[in-house]
């Protein structure tokens, strides 16, 4: 197996064992614990990986491996998110303390440290998803929205109110709310809630985008979720068109990630891929 599928299984599967890399231009050996990879993502040839509150990329061409931290350049430690974006061709580094890092793939790196040094709020961030230029940052009191592209800090949406997870598709920003899922048009005054439309109740913890509209990971929750616990697809839709939801896997998933050509969610026991262009055919592999 390829170097760089095996961290993805890794991370996204959460198991525990050990990886030893060694890298000659930099002269260090390390050991990474499996277990402590929480999250990964693709940029071009490049897999960028989070164990622990460290970052280390993979080259999958010539198999190097090597730690990315302060002596690298980032301006800070403890990283909370990672999440690329391909069109702006930048990694988005998101620490606990809300610092910001845009890491592009020339190797420029560039520090967004407004959130963190003008908001005197104590925000915490419960999710981080790139959609395009825009990365949606979900936290316990609203959301946030950086510009990669433009390298700035967009909006920050205090609802007083936690936000699970956060999505852009087709000029609408998705919300997951603790007991439901809304909607708002990014046109609109989006700084209240009440501007949002309310599209289903229920908890979701993730939202990530498609071509054509959004995934939702919907935990089991008994007499609540029952009969939408899993992955459930919305279809976008034009104006205050309520979207069609429907349940693609009843398989209780972990979590899911997105490249932008493919979509894969992880279950106690399978792996489940759907192409961009058929977004609601989830393809599903046994890990056994």
């Amino acid at each position: 197996m390829k170097p760089y599928l095996l961290i993805l299984l890794t991370c996204l599967l959460n198991l525990c064992s050990p990886l030893h890399a060694g890298a000659a231009d930099t002269d260090w050996t390390y050991y990474l614990s499996y277990h402590d990879a929480t999250q990964v993502t693709r940029a071009g040839k490049v897999v960028y990986a989070l164990m622990g509150d460290n970052l280390v990329s993979l080259d999958t061409e010539d198999s190097s491996v090597r730690e990315i931290d302060r002596f690298a350049g980032l301006s800070d430690k403890g990283i909370a998110f990672i999440g690329y974006s391909a069109t702006a061709k930048a990694l988005v580094i998101y620490y606990k303390n809300n610092n910001v890092d845009l890491l592009f793939d020339n190797g420029r790196i560039v520090n967004l440290p407004q959130i963190k040094n003008y908001t005197n709020l104590a925000l915490s961030a419960n999710s981080l998803t790139v959609c395009g230029d825009i990365a949606v940052v979900a936290t316990q009191l609203g959301v946030i929205l950086l510009d990669v592209k433009r390298e700035e800090v967009k909006a920050f949406y205090n609802y007083e109110r936690t936000v699970f997870a956060g999505a852009i598709m087709g000029g609408d920003l998705y919300l997951a709310l603790s007991d439901k899922v809304v909607r708002g048009h990014l046109s609109d005054n989006l700084y209240y809630l009440s501007n949002f439309q309310s599209l289903f109740g229920m908890r979701v913890t993730q939202i990530l985008p498609a071509a054509n509209g959004v995934y939702m990971v919907v935990p089991f929750i008994a007499t609540w979720t029952d009969k939408w616990a899993g992955v459930c697809y919305l279809e976008a839709t034009s104006g205050t068109e309520k979207p069609t939801i429907t349940r693609l896997t009843d398989h209780v998933v972990k979590r899911g990630r997105t490249d932008g050509n493919r979509h894969a969610f992880v279950s106690a026991s399978k792996v489940l891929v759907a192409d961009a262009e058929k977004p609601m055919e989830l393809k599903e592999y046994d890990l056994a």
